[in-house]
């Protein structure tokens, strides 16, 4: 069985990388690469150096924003190995299915430093969730502000399943009388079925920290905002004007959407995404392209120095551990 399961974990992730690559090379070959290449070359380096600092900061203010949480319910980790984790997060984000992939990875590299995995867990879920928070508000004002300049069902089609999807998650989380026939389809399931209810009790802790909650949100909208205006940069940087208001509508609805598991780091869903959606005001799929792999390299970049970090930390604690032997 555990062969079994090996095998079918293995499948599942060459189906998303064959998904993925081939989303990248059909849009490629549909929208002509080499002019998307072309529109790149032409890239301002200084917007695109101020745009990869502006990534770092997000990536700093996220660090925080978990670090609350952990803090939050009492868990007693040091800084530096929090900090270890989320790079290791941040790296893996690049390879594994969607958003989820990096935070796995994180749970995992703090499971050594505490008995209390449940509580790891349920901070990495609230961290993911007041993102996800963020992005929906975001963008459902967004739009209600600039839905006549889009003026399309299928964008509020999108967003109302991102807001239901929100919604239902947040229930199942906190509320126990939800959780509780939840839970039930698991019933067969003891193991796993305990390890949910552990998981549950430990959000709970949550529930009526309120300053925490709000902190969390809080970052979550700064860092949101931060990113939204850095593809605003990278059209600059493009030396192409697309109206800052058509970012603020789009780019949370991308993010969304890139989240959903059915490709590796939202590679090939978050391009067609962007090429989809900015095409409904006029914005060339080139262009639309050039924006959404420029900020890949971004990520790209980022993802590679908290790579860097997380290896050289395991690196340092194998020497520490055979000089203590």
């Amino acid at each position: 069985m555990h062969l079994k399961g090996r095998i079918k974990n293995l499948s599942i992730l060459i189906l998303r990388i064959a998904f993925s690559l081939g989303l990248i090379i059909f849009l490629f070959y549909k929208f002509d690469f080499a002019k998307t290449l072309l529109v790149i070359k032409k890239a301002d380096l200084n917007y695109f150096i101020f745009v990869l600092l502006l990534t770092f900061f997000v990536n700093f203010l996220l660090l925080l924003r978990w670090y609350m949480l952990i803090k939050a319910c009492g868990i007693k980790i040091p800084f530096k190995r929090i900090v270890v984790a989320f790079c290791g997060g941040i790296f893996f984000n690049l390879f594994l299915p969607s958003a989820a992939g990096g935070d796995i990875v994180r749970s995992i590299a703090l499971f050594g430093q505490t008995k209390e995995r449940a509580k790891v867990v349920a901070s990495v879920i609230l961290d993911r969730l007041s993102g996800f928070i963020s992005i929906a508000i975001i963008a459902s004002i967004s739009l209600f502000i600039g839905f006549k300049l889009v003026n399309d069902s299928s964008i509020l089609l999108i967003l109302a399943i991102v807001l239901l999807s929100l919604f239902s998650l947040t229930l199942i989380l906190f509320n126990s009388t939800i959780f509780s026939k939840f839970s039930k389809a698991f019933i067969r399931f003891k193991g796993i079925k305990l390890k949910l209810e552990n998981l549950h009790n430990s959000i709970k802790v949550y529930r009526h920290k309120y300053k925490v909650i709000f902190a969390n949100i809080l970052l979550s909208f700064i860092s949101q905002l931060i990113s939204i205006f850095s593809f605003f940069l990278i059209a600059k940087s493009l030396h192409t004007h697309i109206d800052f208001i058509y970012f603020f509508i789009f780019v949370p609805l991308i993010f969304a959407i890139s989240i959903i598991p059915i490709s590796i780091g939202g590679l090939g869903v978050r391009d067609g995404s962007f090429i989809f959606l900015f095409s409904k005001v006029g914005v060339s799929p080139n262009i639309s392209l050039s924006i959404s792999l420029i900020n890949f390299f971004t990520l790209l970049i980022s993802g590679i120095v908290g790579g860097i970090i997380y290896v050289c930390s395991l690196y340092l604690r194998r020497l520490q551990y055979r000089k203590t032997n």
